[in-house]
């Protein structure tokens, strides 16, 4: 079934895409859009159409946030470079958590050698 979509329909989906792209809220868009937001939404579930273009006006709208979290870390802030680092260089900057499991119970503690105990401390220290 092919979706019909009106001029008015068009124009108002258009102020909504482009206020969405800039604000990412969608309260806010469809304020500007001229509709309520019950609209917005019942469109984009009625519409696949309107559903990939929405998603692609919030894409583009975290896109122009980067590029505003860029140019602030560039100005000095610490923390937001420290995010945009491990965003695009995880391998490098990411937080690393190793875990190590041990299938021990308790009593298979108490039968454990000197030696064992030791092999099992240097295992967990090369782990960290």
């Amino acid at each position: 079934m092919e979706n019909i979509t009106t001029t008015d329909e068009k124009h108002w989906r258009l102020k909504f895409l482009d206020a969405l792209r800039l604000s990412g809220i969608v309260t806010r868009a469809a304020e500007v859009a001229g509709i309520h937001r019950d609209t917005a939404y019942f469109e984009r579930q009625r519409d696949p159409i309107f559903a990939q273009e929405w998603a692609a006006a919030l894409d583009r709208g975290v896109d122009m946030l980067e590029d505003v979290a860029k140019h602030r870390a560039f100005e000095g802030s610490d923390t937001l470079l420290i995010f945009l680092l491990k965003a695009h260089r995880p391998q490098k900057y990411r937080d690393t958590l190793r875990t190590v499991t041990l299938n021990l119970n308790p009593d298979d503690l108490q039968n454990l050698s000197d030696d064992d105990l030791e092999r099992l401390d240097q295992q967990l220290k090369a782990a960290r």
